[in-house]
């Protein structure tokens, strides 16, 4: 029994050596703050890892016109220091815009009253990692619009936001207003 013990402390002083804890004989300790709303990350990962994500929109830079395609993309950044797994990001387009994906990126489409979701699902973002999902916009309205893009899940805490919480105030959520022109028949474009 002796022996096992002995092992048993060794291998403990060896995690804490790798790790480093403050008390080598109480073991490694979890950091176990959980930020509200973020409970189901910790229940996932211990709340180990920490992924600062955020979303920004670039919309294509020429006169949005009735019944053209616009190119609308997401950009999801890591400012890290973790990986982030689990990720999805949604991309919402009120009416007067049907979208549509063009690049690939785990992309799925559904309509809910009128709104156009887009859920992008990623594997996984690198600290320093950006990732950009292209979508085409068919501009079929003539009134302003707004699209949205947010990050809804990670498997990782985020210290400045809270996943898919609808806070633009946060930078994993940015929306964009999109002011469609009618067309021109006797126009040159």
């Amino acid at each position: 029994m002796k022996t096992r013990t002995t092992i048993l402390i060794l291998f403990t002083l060896s995690v804490c050596i790798l790790i480093g804890c403050s008390d080598p004989l109480a073991g490694p300790q979890l950091d176990t703050e959980v930020l509200p709303g973020q409970e189901h990350v910790a229940a996932k990962t211990g709340a180990s890892r920490l992924a600062d994500l955020s979303v920004r929109l670039l919309v294509e830079d020429v006169p949005p016109l009735f019944g053209d395609s616009l190119l609308v993309s997401v950009q999801l950044h890591n400012d890290g220091p973790d990986v982030a797994t689990g990720v999805q990001v949604a991309f919402r387009s009120g009416p007067g815009c049907a979208a549509d994906t063009t690049s690939s990126g785990g992309s799925s489409g559904g309509d809910n009253n009128g709104i156009d979701i887009i859920l992008w699902d990623v594997v996984g973002v690198q600290p320093g990692e950006q990732l950009t999902l292209d979508l085409a916009c068919l501009l079929d309205g003539l009134d302003p619009m707004v699209v949205t893009t947010e990050v809804m899940k990670s498997d990782a805490r985020d210290p400045d936001s809270v996943p898919g919480d609808g806070d633009p105030d946060q930078d994993d959520y940015h929306s964009v207003t999109i002011y469609p022109e009618p067309p021109c028949s006797f126009c040159q474009r």
